[in-house]
């Protein structure tokens, strides 16, 4: 179902690791075994533009925090992706299951471009690179691609249950795909 989603590019220019949170009043950080429900999002209620146009009736509040400028010992960037849901941003005024399986398949897509990044910055480190711009190149051209993903699935599934099933599986595999680069706290 089309609805507007929200991602916001947060960089942390602190040289400090901060604790990751998992979830408190405002943030989820996604974790396979934590799917959204709809007690979740305590945005402000929006009206679709067009009352006929029932599949406006939510957002995926999501968030990407990357830290930045840090360095290892090796003089390495440190760059952390961390990946929530904001409830805050999410908003909605369905209570329909379809469209919560469609919203966390939005935050599933996000997390499946947080590995990605989190992959390609181990090849980057891998290959000893110093250069903070080569990784920020790297992090754009992967937020850019997400945001053409999540495009592409809205367009794909709208009013379609079925593609959106085709969708949730597709996007399962890909995640399975890039397991190693689940982000897993150290705090849990």
């Amino acid at each position: 179902m089309r609805h507007f989603i929200i991602i916001l590019f947060l960089i942390s220019y602190s040289s400090f690791a901060q604790e990751v949170v998992i979830e408190n009043d405002s943030l989820i950080l996604w974790q396979k075994d934590r799917k959204l429900c709809w007690d979740d999002f305590k945005g402000v209620k929006q009206q679709p533009k067009d009352v006929h146009l029932i599949h406006q009736v939510a957002a995926c509040g999501i968030e990407f925090k990357e830290n930045f400028f840090q360095k290892t010992p090796e003089d390495l960037p440190i760059v952390d992706v961390t990946l929530y849901f904001n409830k805050y941003r999410g908003w909605t005024i369905t209570d329909d299951i379809k469209i919560l399986e469609h919203e966390q398949i939005h935050f599933d897509i996000a997390e499946l471009h947080a590995r990605k990044i989190r992959k390609e910055v181990l090849d980057l480190k891998a290959r000893e690179i110093l250069n903070i711009y080569e990784y920020m190149d790297i992090v754009d051209s992967i937020f850019k691609e997400c945001d053409a993903y999540q495009d592409k699935y809205d367009d794909e599934v709208l009013l379609n249950y079925d593609r959106q099933q085709e969708w949730q599986s597709k996007v399962a595999k890909e995640l399975e795909a890039l397991k190693e680069y689940e982000y897993i706290p150290d705090n849990e």
